[in-house]
């Protein structure tokens, strides 16, 4: 019984040796819950009819931002036989399809369009092969082709020049009688 009560006594002490949260402590939780449930309390009091405005207003707010910060290309062929390109910063993204099947071809040029060296580098699958690796482009008009006869590319390339960064996100596939680039682009100036 002995050891019992040793062990009772031993927890009773600990319990009571533990410190009460200080005023601040107490002051910051009260901060963040309020901060938190501020807006709920806020949402919940809407009607039906406030809440879907609310909604809607937040959707449309929210699809400009995200279109603001990762504009969407495409770079699929037009019908009046030109060759589509996109400049973002110092890179042009450009898509060429010439013919299909023994003779074609298509693919992807990224260009260094700035005074600079620039460096590409690449992560990608082609299908059936994942590809890592990087470059440097010469400045005022160094490039690195990608072909993608009868494959498609998906993946990501980021070009890095003394005026910035440009992360692209790239779907480009081969279809036989046409080719199709979509892509997003984020751009980073410089500071």
């Amino acid at each position: 019984m002995r050891k019992r009560d040793e062990t009772r006594d031993h927890w009773r002490h600990r319990l009571a040796r533990r410190k009460r949260p200080s005023h601040s402590t107490v002051a910051a939780y009260l901060a963040l819950f309020l901060a938190l449930g501020g807006g709920s309390f806020a949402v919940a009091t809407l009607s039906g009819g406030e809440k879907r405005v609310v909604k809607k207003i937040a959707k449309k707010e929210a699809k400009k931002r995200i279109a603001q910060r990762v504009p969407g290309f495409d770079l699929t062929d037009p019908v009046d036989g030109t060759t589509p390109k996109k400049r973002i910063g110092n890179l042009e993204i450009q898509q060429f399809c010439f013919g299909v099947g023994p003779g074609g071809t298509s693919g992807v040029i990224f260009w260094n369009r700035g005074p600079a060296t620039a460096t590409l580098n690449w992560l990608y699958s082609d299908g059936t092969t994942v590809l890592a690796d990087g470059q440097f482009l010469a400045p005022s008009g160094g490039n690195r082709q990608f072909d993608f006869l009868d494959r498609r590319i998906e993946g990501q390339f980021i070009f890095s020049s003394p005026s910035g960064k440009v992360t692209v996100s790239l779907h480009a596939f081969d279809a036989g009688p046409y080719c199709e680039v979509h892509g997003t682009a984020q751009h980073a100036p410089s500071s």
